[in-house]
């Protein structure tokens, strides 16, 4: 049952790949709905997986949104002109990580506050030395010099491999997401809920992948894309039916209030 009062401030966090941008571009529904709630006195608050030096908000491609908040990664969020930013891997992690992907072949990007870092080691097809390995092990010290990694992705996690204890891996479609211990999009979103006394019945959730399943546990309202995996789908309290469901979920919470 929806709670959400549109004529107090409504808060909505939305996923950005396949949510609101798709192939290549923000479609001008997604942005002329979401200026219109704006207008409205609502906010709008990003809430992508991507880590932030993975997502150039300046870039032209992604201009349109006049974001209120972002929450990058699950771990970087900026709010009102303040960020916080408390929660990284380690680097024995980031290191445990590379060495796992190196013994298997598999591609690793690491991502943080600075240009992601892909390490494609599915392109070398012998066993790496102990001498490259030691090498791909300092090359990756030296570059985490100072730069916090909130989140990597890599292109499987063997089930007997997760750790009890550890970080959190949350497994998409075609790769896994490795984020530090605790952390995923539905915590974010009750962090900043929290920390800026947003009651959480008056938010709406938009996405489109299994990262976004922690979120839509935990808030009561959610538009789940019309490409949605059928997990997300029976999460959501809508479900689009066109392919831009960001301008169709909100005329379903908030009516067509745009031209």
């Amino acid at each position: 049952m929806n709670r959400m009062d549109p004529t107090q401030t409504c808060y909505l966090f939305l996923d950005f790949d396949g949510t609101v941008y798709l192939d290549g571009a923000i479609p001008p529904e997604n942005r002329a709905a979401l200026r219109a709630v704006q207008r409205m006195g609502h906010q709008v608050i990003l809430n992508t997986g991507r880590a932030r030096g993975g997502l150039n908000l300046a870039a032209e491609q992604y201009q349109g949104v006049d974001w209120d908040g972002v929450i990058f990664g699950s771990s970087d969020m900026t709010y009102r002109g303040i960020r916080y930013h408390e929660h990284t891997l380690s680097e024995d992690e980031v290191l445990h990580w590379v060495r796992y992907g190196m013994d298997r072949h598999y591609w690793i990007t690491l991502g943080g506050e600075t240009e992601p870092k892909p390490l494609r080691f599915q392109e070398h097809p012998e066993n790496f030395t102990s001498e490259e390995t030691d090498a791909i092990l300092n090359g990756i010290r030296e570059w985490m010099g100072g730069v916090p990694v909130t989140k990597l992705s890599i292109q499987n996690v063997d089930a007997c491999d997760v750790p009890e204890n550890g970080v959190t891996v949350v497994r998409m479609a075609t790769y896994a997401e490795i984020l530090p211990k605790g952390r995923d999009k539905g915590v974010a979103f009750l962090d900043f809920c929290e920390r800026y006394a947003i009651p959480t019945e008056q938010c709406v959730c938009f996405g489109d992948s299994l990262n976004d399943l922690a979120v839509f546990r935990v808030c009561p309202n959610s538009v789940a894309m019309k490409h949605s995996p059928e997990e997300l789908r029976q999460c959501a309290t809508y479900i689009a039916s066109g392919e831009i469901g960001v301008a169709e979920g909100v005329a379903h919470y908030f009516g067509k209030i745009w031209t």
